[in-house]
């Protein structure tokens, strides 16, 4: 098993929760035995175990930024997919009969692998984004375009890959009801690494702690309506971990509403930092409206966070409100605002909450747990592969890995 305390670098700074994911899945089935190929953008000073080969996307230089609109995204993620897709090709090119899996992280490269070597390598998708029917996006005219793009792109991979892999129940059924047949579409959950106990939450909700928000800041986020309901809480304190193209947006809010004092906006941090965050909260506040599943909410539960969500389809069956998690209908400041001074004031509700999270990111999010689920799809896709030293698979954060696998990043131009 891989120490959990040294793969802890994400593959590139601007990517979100399914590069995590795939980074972090590479390591774990190299720990486990397995070559795997990585086929991705990775930040400097990113750490692999010695099973993972790195075919780095190019450019080597980031060319779109973080702070983008939304066609700056769109681009983002379709030139990654694409560069990511092609370096996955030329890695297969050179040893066809290695690889015995194909996994992808992203619809449009697994529809080009699914095309060109889907007849030889089993491909396989993990479907990390809800479609545009089941959450909600702002504007009109991008809910119009995702809506498009989903047809074009993500419903023929979901009908033509080898494996669909659902990150949650509501995206497996969603993949079932746009054609993947019953017998291709399995749930398996993101997973996070457990802390040591040490390392658990030390803050309290009397002062000494915050509230803490980590993801990427892009109007799906909804992190405005955590700014908006700081202004009603004079004695907690926001910390919004992460960067994006909201981020000057949600600056000039905390500024109209003065809150700059009780606010803080930390940016990219690394693990080090994250982790000491996580530790010094008193509740996570996570009011994205539209995910897959989200890696940040459960990291945080991990570390014995009480939580407060948006109540969104992709958690039914997971999370329970009142139980393991407080849900909202996500943009109703003052009811944001009512459950963080629930958690502040009712401190056996905090803690009740806080152990029944954690016990249910024990018992179906960590890595051992979802790992060896993922190594069961490919073992039943290419059931020659059943020991640590078999042939190759490729998967691809657009690409990943077991038996042999090669793993692809599909933001593979952004930073």
């Amino acid at each position: 098993m891989v120490n959990r305390g040294i793969f802890r670098v994400p593959p590139e700074s601007s990517g979100g929760g399914a590069e995590k994911h795939g980074y972090q899945l590479a390591n774990y089935l190299a720990s486990v035995g397995h070559e795997v190929h990585f086929v991705g953008k990775v930040s400097k000073g990113a750490e692999f175990n010695s099973n993972v080969v790195v075919h780095s996307v190019p450019p080597s230089r980031g060319v779109i930024p973080p702070r983008t609109s939304f066609f700056g995204w769109v681009m983002k993620h379709f030139f990654g997919n694409i560069l990511s897709a092609m370096v996955a090709l030329r890695v297969f090119g050179t040893n066809p009969n290695r690889f015995d899996i194909v996994h992808c992280h992203g619809a449009l490269s697994a529809l080009v692998l699914e095309k060109t070597v889907g007849r030889r390598v089993p491909v396989v998708y993990t479907m990390h984004d809800a479609s545009p029917w089941i959450v909600s996006y702002s504007g009109v005219s991008e809910r119009a375009f995702r809506k498009l793009a989903y047809l074009l792109i993500d419903v023929p991979c979901l009908r033509c890959v080898h494996k669909t892999i659902a990150v949650s129940p509501a995206l497996r059924d969603e993949a079932k009801r746009f054609g993947t047949p019953e017998s291709r579409a399995v749930f398996i959950p993101n997973a996070v690494w457990m802390p040591p106990s040490e390392a658990r939450k030390t803050g309290t909700t009397d002062g000494n702690g915050y509230a803490l928000f980590v993801g990427q800041l892009v109007p799906r986020k909804n992190v405005e309506v955590l700014v908006e309901a700081a202004k009603g809480l004079p004695d907690v304190r926001v910390i919004v971990v992460g960067d994006g193209p909201s981020k000057l947006k949600l600056t000039g809010l905390s500024r109209r509403l003065d809150v700059e004092e009780k606010v803080f906006f930390a940016g990219y941090v690394n693990d080090v930092a994250l982790s000491n965050y996580y530790r010094g909260a008193a509740c996570f506040v996570f009011p994205s409206l539209a995910e897959g599943l989200s890696i940040s909410l459960f990291e945080a539960m991990s570390y014995g966070l009480p939580a407060i969500a948006a109540r969104l389809n992709v958690y039914d069956g997971l999370l329970e409100d009142g139980v393991n998690c407080l849900l909202f209908n996500g943009v109703d400041a003052a009811a944001l605002e009512r459950l963080i001074r629930q958690l502040s004031s009712d401190h056996k509700l905090a803690a009740k909450i806080a152990e029944n999270a954690t016990s249910l990111v024990k018992a179906h999010f960590t890595w051992r747990i979802v790992g060896e689920q993922v190594v069961s799809v490919y073992e039943k896709l290419a059931p020659q592969s059943t020991s640590p030293q078999p042939r190759a698979m490729a998967e691809k954060l657009v690409n990943r890995e077991d038996p042999r696998v090669v793993e692809t990043v599909e933001t593979g131009i952004g930073e």
